[in-house]
């Protein structure tokens, strides 16, 4: 796999799915990515199958993997929610969140002092 957004620890037969949450973009701050439209919007919950992808268990392990889609710049902070499918298909009542971590971003310019007191 490549562009990975993490990994996430879940014991389980059912599959875990990953939701992505812009944290950074202006305008899209909040929004959900529509994996089918390759576009950030507002939550609609008729839209909930679409803001899901599933995520690839590495072997046996317990450890699931989800891939950033090529649209979004690895510089861009995202959270990722990782859930477990609970039923049939994904469903916005039924799949039950475990973990969320966030993701990108990057520190343009830093600058500090370092002396007896401390950093400044």
């Amino acid at each position: 796999m490549a562009n990975e957004w993490g990994a996430f620890a879940r014991v389980t037969t059912n599959p875990v799915l990953a939701m992505a949450v812009n944290r950074q973009e202006g305008a899209d701050v909040g929004k959900v990515w529509h994996f089918t439209s390759q576009r950030w919007e507002a939550y609609d919950s008729g839209n909930y199958g679409h803001y899901v992808i599933g995520q690839t268990q590495l072997g046996t392990s317990g450890v699931w993997m989800a891939d950033r889609p090529a649209p979004i710049p690895s510089t861009l902070t995202v959270d990722v929610v990782a859930m477990e499918q609970t039923s049939g298909s994904p469903g916005e009542g039924t799949d039950t969140p475990f973990d969320v971590r966030r993701f990108g971003g990057q520190i343009a310019s830093f600058s500090a002092t370092v002396n007896e007191s401390g950093i400044t």
